[in-house]
């Protein structure tokens, strides 16, 4: 799963460019309420704002649940996020793992 992830970082890199000054949120959801499980991406404001509530909601032992607002919509459980910022510079949580 982790070298699909990389190599779908990868293409998302070589698609956007550096022009846009957004975040992009890369994450695979599980259980999704469309049956789309898998590999999702869209961009973001304050990526880093995210990892850190997943990673309250981790410690908490919660489920992280999130809704990507694009076509088509998708909300499932979060187990795998990365945050590739304006800079070329990325951050990632995997659920279940202890930092």
């Amino acid at each position: 799963m982790k070298k699909i992830l990389l190599a779908g970082v990868a293409a998302l890199l070589l698609a956007t460019g550096t022009a846009h000054a957004v975040d992009i949120l890369i994450v695979v959801l599980e259980k999704t309420d469309n049956g789309t499980d898998g590999l999702h991406q869209t961009q973001v404001q304050d990526c880093k704002q995210f990892l850190q509530t997943v990673r309250q909601k981790m410690k908490a032992r919660q489920t992280v649940r999130l809704t990507i607002i694009a076509e088509p919509e998708v909300t499932g459980d979060v187990r795998h996020a990365v945050c590739i910022y304006p800079d070329g510079s990325k951050e990632e949580v995997i659920i279940g793992e202890v930092s």
